[in-house]
């Protein structure tokens, strides 16, 4: 509702019955912002800062969403003005992991390693004996068995 500029310019003299141009303001812009929850952060991501919004992403495990995917927006959705901070919870994928069922006995240690260090896990080895072979014949949790990233991991190698 604010006059953002006039033309001619305030103080300039006129006519009685001249015609002055007046700029209202309509207030600060606000985008309808709608919910990305459940869709693709970095879609989310590149449509929201287009918009004009500062997002603010951090990342957390969820047993529902898949990797990527937005787990909460805050605020959900509204008339938002422009340069509002979103923030968005994205998803790490789930926080626990299977060590598989085939592919870790049998291996070298350094397979079988890199296997379980890929699912997010810690390793811890054990030797046996001096065979040089160092091939995998124990993991512990046994496979098949479901934990949490980060856990530790021990191969027993002979």
């Amino acid at each position: 509702g604010f006059v953002i500029s006039a033309d001619p310019a305030p103080g300039t003299k006129v006519r009685r019955d001249a015609t002055i141009k007046l700029l209202v303001s309509k207030g600060i812009e606000t985008p309808a912002l709608t919910s990305f929850v459940g869709k693709i952060g970095e879609e989310a991501l590149t449509e929201l800062n287009d918009a004009g919004f500062d997002v603010i992403v951090t990342y957390a495990f969820d047993e529902k969403i898949i990797p990527g995917g937005i787990i909460s927006q805050n605020p959900a959705g509204g008339d938002i003005p422009k340069g509002a901070k979103i923030e968005l919870i994205i998803s790490k994928g789930s926080a626990f992991v299977t060590i598989p069922t085939k592919g870790i006995i049998g291996q070298t240690q350094a397979k079988a390693t890199q296997i379980l260090k890929d699912l997010g896990l810690d390793v811890k080895v054990k030797t046996l004996g001096a065979n040089k072979a160092k091939k995998v014949i124990n993991v512990s949790p046994k496979e098949g068995t479901k934990v949490k990233r980060g856990s530790t991991v021990t191969i027993t190698v002979g």
